[in-house]
């Protein structure tokens, strides 16, 4: 988690902080990560992030 300091802009690692949390059971920490990545000019960390909120809100099903 201390190395997010390095480069915020890293989606990598913004999407692989989060589930970092969401695996120590912090949803809201985890949703707080994946939330960064909805402003990304990537169109697939985009994506990828409203797949992980959405899962993690239990809205769809874990693949």
């Amino acid at each position: 988690m201390c190395a997010s300091g390095i480069d915020s802009s890293d989606g990598t690692l913004i999407c692989n902080t989060g589930c970092l949390y969401l695996q120590r059971g912090d949803r809201e920490s985890a949703r707080t990560w994946w939330r960064r990545l909805l402003d990304s000019p990537d169109v697939d960390e985009r994506r990828r992030a409203e797949e992980l909120l959405r899962e993690v809100d239990g809205k769809t099903s874990v693949q």
